[in-house]
């Protein structure tokens, strides 16, 4: 800390903030990232020949691949925050430092081996996050900035609650005397378990914690704000699939198992059936993650059960990794969508959008690809793992495979609103399209692209998430 506030002070008094000075920190910033992209090859590729006590030693095709496609989207974003941000290039400065933090915390997170480290890196992404959010969030002057001390609030609380959790495990693991003191042991390992699930629970935008989330979503010009939440969201659904398979044999593994499935039941209820009749667009999209999220849980809750066989636990564990890089390319192409058309024919509500579809084709079409993607991938995962074959599963849980149904179709009877809106509503008068940011239209086809790329090699993906499995079980 001391060293970030002199390091400010030297940049303000001796470098002249100007446009000119803005662009070359933004392109000094991008050379920096093609760097670190290519001293990747390095660290966890096969061309290292050392054996790295602390990162990698062997090619994982999957922490490559991973960090790779970080690196692009933190290089995309590098190119953006050039457009967006003001010529009183202070906040640049500051944004082009996180955007470099967040790509190095990445670094931690897909390669290093010590747990540490990889908490190093988590502390370090998150924080770099909540500061690139806080400055372009606050471009804006027309912006209301209550929502941002509550949300930053929460996340220092959960953070805080992290290294807590860990002090705890740590405490667990490593103590002679503790593992000596059997009661003493239980009550360390629940405490580690609560503070965990606490953390991740604020994180994921959990209720009630999700109305300090969604209460920004319908404000303008905090598009690049909701994108990197997600992508917070979906880092802390990885999080949560890596740290649980520890706890998976404990003495808490049945507690745990009903605890993700009446989970999943209220946020999959709650997200589809408040998405049903939630009349903002982007609100909506929030919502719908819930039953994301909720599906999610359900799925985990399996991994808890001991009837099964270990065949099946490696499917799970391969639907839950590709799950969670579904989520958080799907919801970001969906955001990008949905910010386009609440921007460009400046109106958040849905009912507004009557009949669009009869008036114009792109966006409707591609608002309605959106959402089918978000309930469709899902559904996918379930049959491709073989979670919806009743012969397969215990009779304990029959009770999951039927509330697996019935988010079935209840999806479908949200995609049928979607559709009657867009497309069998009456015509309204025309509304007027406005202009777009930049910003907006490359992470929609930056998104777009992935989501192109990811459905041709669907099959692959899916195959190389065993990679993240072999780690998990």
């Amino acid at each position: 800390m001391i060293l970030g506030g002199l390091a400010n002070k030297i940049v303000r008094k001796f470098l002249i903030f100007n446009g000119r000075m803005r662009i070359l920190f933004g392109y000094v910033s991008i050379i920096c990232s093609i760097i670190s992209m290519i001293a990747i090859g390095y660290t966890i590729s096969p061309f290292q020949y050392e054996t790295s006590i602390f990162f990698l030693s062997e090619f994982s095709p999957f922490s490559v691949g991973a960090y790779l496609v970080i690196s692009i989207g933190i290089i995309l974003a590098e190119f953006v925050t050039i457009k967006e941000t003001d010529i009183c290039s202070e906040k640049s400065f500051n944004a082009f430092i996180s955007l470099l933090l967040i790509q190095a915390g990445s670094f931690f997170i897909v390669s290093a081996v010590s747990w540490l480290l990889v908490f190093l890196g988590y502390i370090l992404l998150f924080a770099s996050f909540n500061f690139y959010i806080r400055i372009m969030y606050t471009q804006n002057e027309d912006n209301n900035q209550n929502f941002i001390s509550p949300y930053f609030i929460m996340n220092a609380l959960s953070i805080v609650i992290l290294f807590v959790s860990i002090i705890c495990y740590n405490i667990t693991e490593n103590s002679y005397h503790i593992h000596n003191m059997l009661g003493i042991q239980k009550i360390w390992e629940f405490l580690c378990l609560s503070f965990i699930l606490f953390f991740l629970y604020i994180q994921l935008g959990c209720p009630p914690f999700h109305l300090r989330i969604f209460s920004h979503s319908d404000q303008k010009k905090n598009s690049s704000s909701q994108l990197l939440i997600v992508v917070q969201r979906g880092i802390s659904i990885v999080f949560l699939i890596k740290i649980l398979s520890i706890f998976r044999y404990s003495d808490y593994s049945k507690v745990l198992q009903w605890i993700f499935v009446i989970s999943g039941i209220i946020f999959t209820f709650w997200g589809i059936l408040a998405s049903m009749t939630e009349e903002k667009l982007q609100k909506l999209v929030n919502y719908v993650s819930l039953s994301h999220i909720g599906f999610i849980f359900l799925l985990i809750s399996f991994l808890f059960s001991f009837n099964i066989d270990q065949e099946i636990v490696v499917n799970i564990y391969q639907g839950l990794c590709y799950l969670s890089l579904a989520y958080i390319l799907f919801y970001s192409f969906t955001l990008a969508v949905t910010s386009i058309i609440s921007k460009g024919y400046d109106t958040f509500e849905l009912n507004d959008l009557r009949g669009l579809g009869r008036r114009t084709y792109l966006l409707p079409f591609l608002m309605l690809l959106a959402f089918i993607l978000l309930f469709a991938f899902p559904i996918a995962i379930g049959f491709q793992t073989n979670l919806f074959n009743y012969s397969l599963m215990p009779s304990s849980l029959y009770f999951i495979m039927v509330l697996f149904d019935l988010q079935i179709v209840l999806s479908f009877v949200y995609l049928a609103r979607i559709l009657k809106i867009l497309y069998f509503e009456r015509r309204v008068p025309t509304i007027r399209y406005s202009t777009v940011e930049p910003s907006i239209y490359m992470a929609l086809l930056f998104s777009l692209f992935l989501v192109i790329v990811f459905l041709i090699f669907s099959t692959r993906i899916f195959d190389l998430c065993t990679f993240m499995t072999e780690t998990f079980s």
